[in-house]
């Protein structure tokens, strides 16, 4: 059963998994994120599948008013709780909106333009086939991304395994080659993975849509998270 588990004050993590092959060969780890506002209200990042049940329990949390799709891949059930919770604002990555026109009209995702008061957002150029935004929760100092990074150290699925070591992120915080094979404007990228490792010097954790949340104020794991993202910073200079 998917349960709500306390990250930080307002800060929610639901955490499953989702199959990339048949009969669950290779199933990745995967979380949504809830952020309940000074207002009482619910922020979802990158809302899961199969919620069942789980509605009830967010239910009990606040109302949701605002739904994200964070990039061009993490879209999929946004639909589903768009239907479930009209009233909320859908906020879409670049371009989402010509790729699923059965979504009813939202906001665009930019950088400089928050969520909320306590939610602002950050958009990673140079990346245009997948246009993924990252976030940082002010009063959490929390920093949430995407597919932007990894840190799967614990997983089910037979071939999983293999998956990541030929991703180059195997059960550690790491870029994988498949983001970096998606950049389109090295410079850009270069330039968004440097703002990113100054900003995350400081904020407190990172909350990855795959893998273990990275204590920042750890010198191992924040070195570590610079390491993942020195390839694609270094790559534009």
């Amino acid at each position: 059963m998917v349960r709500i588990e306390l990250v930080q004050p307002d800060v929610f993590s639901i955490d499953s998994a989702f199959d990339l092959a048949p009969l669950g060969l290779v199933r990745f780890p995967a979380r949504t994120v809830v952020f309940r506002t000074g207002k009482g209200e619910l922020i979802v990042h990158a809302p899961l599948g199969n919620a069942g049940e789980l509605f009830e329990q967010l239910d009990e949390l606040g109302p949701v008013a605002h739904l994200i799709a964070p990039n061009l891949f993490h879209h999929t059930y946004i639909g589903d709780w768009a239907e479930r919770y009209p009233d909320a604002t859908l906020h879409l990555a670049p371009g989402l909106a010509d790729k699923r026109s059965d979504l009813p009209a939202g906001r665009t995702l930019s950088a400089g333009q928050p969520i909320d008061d306590d939610l602002s957002c950050f958009a990673i150029c140079g990346m245009r086939k997948i246009a993924e935004h990252i976030f940082v929760h002010g009063p959490s100092r929390s920093l949430v991304v995407t597919d932007f990074v990894f840190n799967i150290r614990e997983f089910s699925g037979l071939m999983t395994g293999l998956v990541l070591r030929m991703a180059g992120a195997h059960r550690r915080c790491a870029q994988s080659r498949l983001i970096r094979a998606l950049v389109d404007d090295k410079a850009e990228a270069a330039a968004s993975a440097r703002a990113v490792i100054e900003l995350a010097a400081s904020l407190d954790r990172l909350i990855p849509a795959h893998g273990e949340i990275v204590d920042l104020t750890s010198a191992e794991q924040s070195a570590a998270f610079g390491t993942a993202l020195t390839p694609m910073a270094a790559a534009g200079a």
